[in-house]
């Protein structure tokens, strides 16, 4: 009976190692995928964003920080353009400095660019960093299972010794 409740022990241990090892590869794999190519798993609404000049300028809400009103003036073809230079960004006297600069185009499209790069190479390192969590967690599970299957190993044939 002893070694009944013990080898059920030792099995669910195993069990559970066993589908977390899973899991975490299942994680990992996906990880190391947007690793590699992280252009192709950028979040849908960061990559629609930059798409295009026209739907990086398209509004957005900024919460909590009316005062700093990103997009107003509209520029060519009736498109807002950023207003990027403002006196509450760029440390100017926020009671009545320099106004709002508008940019070109060009300018906003080399912005648009950087913006899109540095959003993969987030991307890139939140999913190095998760590839290496998952990778600590798979290595757990396998030492938890390898350690408790060598277990069940010696108390099953330990019990096939002693009903002889």
């Amino acid at each position: 009976m002893k070694n009944g409740v013990l080898k059920f022990y030792l099995l669910a241990v195993c069990f559970v190692a066993l589908i977390c090892g899973a899991i975490s590869l299942d994680r990992g794999l996906n990880e190391f995928v947007t690793w590699l190519a992280p252009e192709l798993t950028l979040n849908s609404h960061v990559y629609n964003r930059h798409k295009s000049l026209e739907s990086f300028h398209r509004p957005r809400p900024i919460a909590g920080i009316e005062h700093l009103q990103a997009f107003s003036v509209v520029g060519a073809a009736g498109l807002p353009r950023p207003l990027l230079e403002m006196s509450a960004i760029n440390g100017a006297d926020r009671h009545g400095g320099s106004e709002a600069k508008v940019l070109s185009d060009s300018e906003v499209d080399t912005l648009r660019i950087k913006s899109l790069n540095a959003a993969i190479d987030s991307n890139r390192r939140d999913a190095l960093l998760n590839l290496i969590d998952y990778g600590i967690v798979f290595f757990i599970a396998l030492c938890l299972l390898i350690i408790h299957w060598r277990i069940v190993a010696k108390v099953s044939g330990a019990e096939a010794c002693t009903e002889k």
